[in-house]
């Protein structure tokens, strides 16, 4: 859901934020091409957060349900 609305929102938010800095700076404005960097971006934070998540998941999957149920 993250990637479904936030990168979008995100590139946009991102796009507009600049568009004031360079009306109050001198700056020249060049829009930036959003495609490629939004094909490169999707499966680097998929894998990125499959890397975060694999250590916990190996924590959690040493447990067996009954002992943990008979446990609490």
């Amino acid at each position: 859901m993250g990637l479904l609305f936030g990168l979008p929102l995100g590139l946009a938010l991102g796009r507009i934020l600049w568009r004031v800095v360079t009306d109050i700076t001198p700056l020249w404005y060049a829009p930036p091409i959003a495609l490629p960097t939004t094909l490169l971006l999707i499966p680097t934070v998929l894998t990125l957060a499959t890397l975060l998540a694999i250590h916990p998941i190996r924590r959690v999957t040493r447990y067996f349900v009954g002992t943990c149920l008979r446990a609490a």
